[in-house]
């Protein structure tokens, strides 16, 4: 599916509008991600003895359930895997709630939350312990360049969406309410209300003494002046977390990826492409896709 997907990419741009109440251009980021099948192999990493660290893969060391939840802004709720709607997210055709580039005001509710559960972990696991999550991409070309020579950001997911791994290790943010439908808009607010003035706000990364995250992002942009000078982009991104063995005393854990679009990289994205959000009303709609292709989830001692 991802080789079609990238044969099929297209910029797609809807034509100008009228609207008394819009003076400037209208831009809109949507980002579509596509993880492969392949999702859920777990291998264990461990001291081996006196020459270091070694990877052994022993059958399973836990398997997973993964529940997607974004935020519906024209329905003012909550969509999750499994509510028997059509078009239901799913973590291998998850899109983003698009970002509005000029009214800031209309993304708060932009971030996508992954619930991971982790069920059936090997017993020898279920003690203090660390669990990473990986997210590889295709390694496509960091950056492009316009007929002028400058240099672009591309039109993927991974050129300005932030990713963030958290474990709740007091409470939990799932919902609890019998209707599967309230419960689910109690775990998207529950995780937004805890992690968006930090991750997005504040841009405040670091863990709490409750709370253990990690974040980051695949692409780094370096600039002389007011000008781009290099884009660069790593082929993974590696997000660590800390648990504790009252977690896991029943061999299950919750982790959630939380998806946020990152501010910085957007604005080196609009001056990249060209964006003039000061100019005439113009509609625009920009479509980021996929460039991701694998999620791994190791255990540490």
């Amino acid at each position: 599916m991802l080789e079609k997907l990238a044969k099929s990419q297209k910029r797609k741009i809807l034509g100008s509008f009228a609207a008394t109440a819009l003076l400037g251009v209208l831009v809109v980021l949507v980002a579509a991600m596509y993880f492969n099948s392949a999702l859920g192999w777990f291998s264990k990493n461990r001291q081996v003895g006196a020459e270091g660290t070694g990877v052994r893969v022993l059958g399973m060391d836990a398997e997973a359930e993964y529940t997607v939840y974004i935020f519906d802004a024209k329905e003012n709720d909550v969509r999750y895997t499994g509510d028997g709607e059509e078009g239901e997210p799913h973590i291998d055709d998850m899109k983003m709630q698009v970002h509005d580039v000029i009214f800031k005001s209309r993304n708060r509710y932009t971030p996508a939350v992954v619930h991971i559960r982790l069920y059936n972990i090997n017993s020898d696991l279920r003690r203090n312990g660390t669990v990473s999550l990986t997210i590889t991409r295709n390694g496509a070309a960091a950056y492009e360049t316009n007929s002028s020579g400058t240099l672009m950001l591309p039109e993927k997911s991974t050129s300005i969406l932030r990713y963030t791994l958290a474990n709740n290790k007091v409470s939990s943010w799932l919902g609890t309410d019998p209707d599967a439908h309230t419960a689910a808009r109690e775990t998207y607010d529950n995780l937004d209300a805890a992690l968006y003035e930090r991750i997005v706000t504040n841009k405040n990364y670091s863990s709490t003494e409750n709370v253990s995250l990690q974040s980051a992002v695949f692409t780094t942009v370096s600039k002389s002046g007011n000008v781009i000078a290099s884009i660069v982009k790593a082929d993974f991104i590696t997000l660590s977390v800390g648990y504790t063995a009252a977690q896991v005393a029943d061999g299950t854990l919750d982790l959630f990826l939380y998806v946020t679009y990152d501010e910085d990289l957007v604005e080196h994205f609009e001056q990249a492409a060209g964006i003039d959000t000061d100019s005439t009303t113009v509609g625009k709609i920009t479509t980021l896709y996929n460039d991701l292709t694998n999620l791994l989830i190791d255990f540490s001692e």
